[in-house]
């Protein structure tokens, strides 16, 4: 796990200069990084217990491949059925030790909450979510802002209420042109975008991955909920922490 805080990112840009352009994406994320993915062209429903419509829908940063927007469509589309299903949860309350939330109905409400369908003064619209891309760096797949989706001074552009998932993903392991092992599948990139969507709801792993919440919630996603015999990358994620 690596940890930044928001200030050592403008460090970073000075200091990495074996990596510039991965710190030239930190250095834009998650503000800024806005502009690079302001086309919502993945567009999911679904619903709550059957109840409670699900609309969300998905900016991809525009400099992704299509290759690589292909196969995050179809995580996206794997995550949507799987985020909130009975047997996920169940899946990662059973493997999970630590870091786990106050209480199961406070985790779904949270996960219900950034995904559902928004009625404004009589007009409908979906909850928001947009994926920026990063790269040149080995150790990791994704970036997650803690608590990104009630902190205040992230709002979305022009609207000051308006709550938003907002990840980022290492572009050089999705696609066919990498060595990554999960590189070409779908389900474990929407158990990394579940784990780093977490990450913007305010959950963490803050004495390591084994074990805790949110690392069983994206490993029961990519598994569907069944026995964890999954190979471990033992790849971190970058977790950017407020002041």
């Amino acid at each position: 796990m690596i940890q930044l805080k928001l200030k050592s990112l403008l460090i970073l840009a000075f200091i990495a200069g074996s990596f510039p352009a991965f710190a030239q994406d930190l250095t834009r994320y998650p503000d800024d990084s806005l502009r690079y993915t302001s086309v919502f062209e993945v567009h999911l429903q679904g619903a709550y217990k059957g109840v409670i419509p699900l609309r969300l829908s998905v900016a991809l940063d525009q400099s992704f491949t299509q290759e690589q927007k292909t196969i995050l469509r179809k995580a996206l589309e794997i995550y949507m059925k799987r985020g909130i299903d009975d047997s996920i949860v169940e899946c990662t309350y059973n493997n999970s030790v630590k870091d786990l939330p106050a209480s199961r109905e406070r985790f779904e409400s949270q996960v219900v909450e950034a995904q559902r369908l928004l009625s404004t003064e009589g007009i409908q619209s979906p909850s928001l979510a947009f994926i920026s891309r990063y790269w040149d760096d080995p150790t990791s797949v994704g970036i997650g802002y803690m608590n990104l989706f009630y902190n205040p001074d992230f709002p979305y552009p022009g609207m000051q209420n308006r709550h938003y998932l907002h990840i980022a993903l290492n572009s050089d392991h999705i696609g066919k042109g990498s060595s990554f092992y999960y590189a070409n599948a779908p389900s474990y990139w929407a158990g990394v975008i579940g784990h780093e969507f977490l990450h913007n709801l305010g959950y963490g792993h803050p004495t390591g991955y084994s074990g805790s919440f949110i690392k069983e919630y994206g490993k029961c996603i990519q598994s569907n909920g069944g026995i964890m015999d999954i190979i471990d990358p033992d790849m971190d994620d970058i977790t950017v922490m407020d002041q």
